[in-house]
């Protein structure tokens, strides 16, 4: 999908659905590396498409981190 922007940009970009939690750790990636195109809810990102596979990794790692595991106890 494509996006028109006024300044006569135009960026691939792909919605995301999340829970609010979810949302404020991606909001806290974009403050490093900006891919966020814009906050449409609560529940709803529209990101540049091709950050996309970048995104789901960094995310899953920081998800990883904050999973409780049996092992290791």
């Amino acid at each position: 999908m494509v996006r028109a922007l006024s300044a006569g940009y135009s960026f691939l970009y792909r919605p995301v659905c999340s829970d609010p939690a979810v949302k404020q750790i991606l909001l806290a990636m974009n403050e490093k590396q900006s891919f966020i195109i814009e906050e449409l809810d609560d529940y709803h990102l529209v990101i540049k498409a091709d950050e996309e596979y970048r995104i789901r990794r960094e995310l899953e790692a920081e998800l990883e981190k904050n999973t409780y595991s049996l092992e290791g106890s």
